[in-house]
């Protein structure tokens, strides 16, 4: 299979999150803010010029209030596995806590049970790319500015596997 059709690992996860019961409307502004908000971590991370519309300036502040407890190593490329034909792309990868960990950043209101998996199945994805990876951290950036939540989580990559061979069997992928 072409890697292009691979499925990704948010397409897995997406009737385990909640959010295929929120209308399309919701969702596209959800994303659009998600893209803003990591392409401007992205441009300030890589020392590139980076601005925010003043409406998400927030998650940026809350970013700010915590970058200095990583160490950012880099930006990794999207990940594949050939033998599952999944894919995925992190956020990031940054020292934490003594460990090389996979990095998300996320800008929804509350955390979602589908996180640890998602981070297990990067941290599964990365290994697979000959990253070695050893921690799972998500950050949870606040609107308002407030500092932002960090996510440590321990790998479920049991779980994620079960998910993909329940949306294989389901869907055929």
């Amino acid at each position: 299979m072409e890697r292009e059709k691979y499925t990704r690992v948010t397409e897995i996860l997406n009737k385990y999150s909640g959010l295929h019961n929120v209308p399309e409307k919701i969702l596209d502004g959800a994303k659009e803010r998600g893209t803003a908000v990591h392409k401007y971590i992205s441009g300030y991370l890589n020392a590139l010029p980076s601005d925010i519309a003043p409406e998400l300036q927030g998650y940026a502040d809350s970013f700010h209030k915590i970058e200095d407890r990583f160490t950012w190593v880099e930006e990794p490329s999207r990940f594949y596995c050939d033998d599952l034909c999944i894919t995925g792309e992190a956020d990031h990868i940054a020292l934490y806590n003594g460990k090389c960990c996979i990095v998300d950043f996320k800008t929804p209101l509350k955390e979602s049970k589908s996180w640890a998996l998602q981070g297990a199945a990067y941290k599964y994805l990365a290994l697979k790319s000959d990253i070695k990876i050893e921690g799972i951290v998500f950050i949870k950036l606040d609107k308002f500015g407030n500092e932002a939540e960090i996510y440590e989580y321990e790998d479920k990559i049991e779980l994620f596997l079960m998910a993909v061979k329940l949306h294989k069997y389901f869907y055929g992928e």
